[in-house]
Formats: structure tokens, C-alpha cells, sequence
């Protein structure tokens, strides 16, 4: 997969590690299919991270998401994205999110991602 070197963890208001944010400004969050917000067919992020990651001068979101089937799947957006063409959610299970829609992600294939 890829490796996490000189990776932080980002915790979300819960104490949970929503992602970890490397050295080079990524921040790097793993999903399983089951975080998809299939209302809206796409995949959030706390707002208050979202907050947090823009301070921190954080460039690129990737999420990786582990299909049922066991495949690999990289999307990618910026942060600004997120707070400016998310949606925003919240409900009693989770704090005040940000929704972007896969089609307004980009999905590169993985063997690329490595490289980067």
C-alpha cells in the first residue's frame, strides 16, 4: 500500500484518528465502503478537520476506500473543495460534516499514487 513515514494522525472531536496528514501536505484518510454516504454518493469529512487541515496547510485530500470486494479504490480533492462544494451534514451520529460526490473527485489509479 503506501507508506505512512513522517505521517500525523488527525483526530476527530470523538478522539478518533480520522486520517493522518504527512509532511509533504497530504492527508491521507482510509475508508471502507461502508463511509460512503450513498444519499449523496460520495465520502465526508468532519468539518472542524477540515478546519484543522487547512491551518495546517494541508493540499490534498486522498481517501482510500477498501471495496467488499478486497480492490483498492484513491480519490482525491482539495480541502477548499471540500468546504466550498461539500454538502453539509450532520445527524446524532456524527458531528457537522462536509459531503463531496465522487464525480467531483478525481480517481486516479493507484500504481500512479505511488509514485507521487
Amino acid at each position: 500500500m503506501m507508506e505512512m513515514i513522517d505521517a500525523k494522525p488527525i483526530k476527530t472531536f470523538e478522539g478518533k484518528t480520522s486520517g493522518y496528514l504527512r509532511d509533504d501536505g497530504t492527508f491521507i484518510s482510509y475508508r471502507e465502503e461502508k463511509h460512503i454516504f450513498r444519499k449523496f454518493q460520495g465520502l465526508g469529512l468532519s468539518y472542524k478537520v477540515l478546519v484543522q487541515l487547512r491551518k495546517k496547510g494541508c493540499k490534498k485530500i486522498v481517501f482510500l476506500i477498501c471495496r467488499a470486494s478486497g480492490k483498492w479504490e484513491k480519490y482525491y480533492c482539495t480541502v477548499s473543495q471540500m468546504l466550498k462544494d461539500g454538502v453539509s451534514y450532520t445527524d446524532r451520529e456524527c458531528d457537522h460534516q462536509r459531503i463531496l460526490s465522487f464525480k467531483d473527485m478525481v480517481m486516479p489509479s493507484l500504481k500512479n499514487w505511488v509514485k507521487e
